[in-house]
């Protein structure tokens, strides 16, 4: 549908399915195009410091006094507006509606570290690319990683703060507790990882008690306890189970790390104070030092996981999955689906952004239809979402640009899918 300025909230009134998701698609992309005019007004105001003469002795007071927001808001803005100065491509995207205010809102933040901030003009191209063609929380992961290779002596920082606040506080509150815990990224992935373990014999506990009762019928409404409740009682079974001291863990439940080859060659050259690899913007959404939740590793942290041997690496083409395990076989086993949720970093489901840990895997290609069982037709959907795609015929196509595209029974894509023209990468003005 054209947006126009006559659409009133009667005309939406009368819009139905389709036509409703179009009217949200055109408004986002003008909601977009009016944020990348404002990042144009405050890049001007910064330059000629007009907001001085009104008393405001920032930009982000200006920004929240006229209209009226708060500062964090502003700041946001703020942001956004000197990203968008420095880097013409991202400014364009964000007019043609192509990025989205987030997405720009996250270079803004990034904008702000004074040792990534010059490298951004260079990689602006690269950038505005990832933010055209990767939904957003696969994008949050790319500048995660773009973060951490730039500015790696600021992370090492980051991670020692969040080491010496490390604490864990409990108060009574009337008839219950509450707990407050705090620790670094790695610990708390490793905390999780635990706590997972434990809830998922709470989950089994609870599976088993209802299937007795309800056989082959049974279903999530059977459990007795919800996911909330399971966690906090998986809670306080890790706790028992540390002061008698029990083996309660039969399986290593430890944090996954995964890395490229040659961020792990980057990582044994950094320890013996040999030269690492320069950042390349071709080669970024090939590199990684992570865990599964997306947490970043410097290289002397990588380093140390390799010494003790936690660490998972997988070899893949970049952009395919040419990655089979096994034999043929119905159900996707304990290394298909670690695989999988090493290469589908959260559920597939456009706008569903759990991390695939723990996902149901679902088969693109049915299995009852001559799907195969492999990493390659394997992908990771939250329970809610699994059942929905079966319900409604939902259709999940492997993008060979390295990612699922989901499509409705009549073939409609769900979300965005085809990736955006970008300009050429030059050094022309956008």
């Amino acid at each position: 549908m054209a947006l126009t300025d006559s659409l009133t909230v009667e005309e939406i009134a009368g819009l139905h399915g389709v036509e409703l998701d179009e009217a949200l698609i055109a408004l986002t992309a003008e909601s977009r195009r009016i944020t990348g005019l404002l990042a144009a007004v405050i890049a001007r105001g910064e330059e000629t410091r007009c907001y001085r003469s009104w008393g405001h002795r920032t930009s982000t007071g200006w920004v929240a006094g006229s209209a009226d927001m708060s500062r964090l808001r502003a700041g946001e803005l703020v942001g956004t507006g000197r990203a968008c100065r420095d880097m013409p491509y991202l400014h364009k995207g964000l007019l043609d509606g192509t990025v989205g205010v987030e997405q720009a809102a996250m270079v803004g933040r990034l904008h702000r570290n004074t040792t990534i901030r010059p490298l951004l003009p260079e990689w602006d191209h690269q950038i505005t690319g990832w933010a055209q063609t990767f939904a957003y929380p696969e994008f949050k992961l790319l500048m995660g990683r773009f973060e951490a290779v730039a500015d790696p002596d600021g992370q090492s920082r980051s991670e020692e703060i969040s080491h010496e606040r490390r604490g864990v506080t409990i108060s009574r509150s009337g008839a219950s507790w509450e707990m407050r815990f705090r620790t670094g990224a790695l610990q708390g992935d490793e905390y999780e990882a635990i706590l997972d373990h434990f809830t998922q014999i709470e989950f089994e506990r609870d599976w088993e008690a209802a299937k007795a009762v309800h056989g082959n019928d049974t279903a999530a409404c059977h459990l007795a306890r919800t996911a909330r409740q399971r966690r906090a009682d998986a809670m306080m079974a890790m706790a028992r189970s540390a002061k008698a001291g029990e083996p309660a863990i039969a399986s290593d439940p430890s944090v996954t790390i995964v890395a490229d080859p040659a961020t792990v060659v980057d990582a044994v050259m950094n320890h013996y104070g040999l030269p690492v690899t320069p950042l390349d913007p071709a080669k970024m959404t090939e590199r990684r030092a992570e865990t599964l939740l997306g947490t970043q590793l410097t290289l002397p942290q990588l380093y140390a996981a390799i010494a003790i041997g936690r660490i998972t690496t997988m070899m893949h083409v970049p952009g395919t999955r040419h990655v089979e395990l096994g034999r043929l076989q119905r159900f996707h086993n304990a290394a298909m689906r670690h695989a999988i949720s090493i290469l589908d970093r959260f559920c597939t489901q456009p706008g569903c952004h759990l991390p695939s840990r723990g996902l149901h895997i679902d088969h693109a290609d049915p299995a009852n239809e001559g799907g195969s069982t492999g990493v390659t037709n394997g992908n990771p959907r939250c329970g809610p979402d699994n059942r929905s795609k079966h319900d409604h015929d939902l259709t999940v196509v492997w993008n060979p640009i390295g990612r699922w595209d989901t499509y409705t029974a009549d073939g409609r894509p769900v979300g965005p899918h085809t990736p955006r023209e970008r300009d050429p990468p030059d050094n022309a003005s956008p």
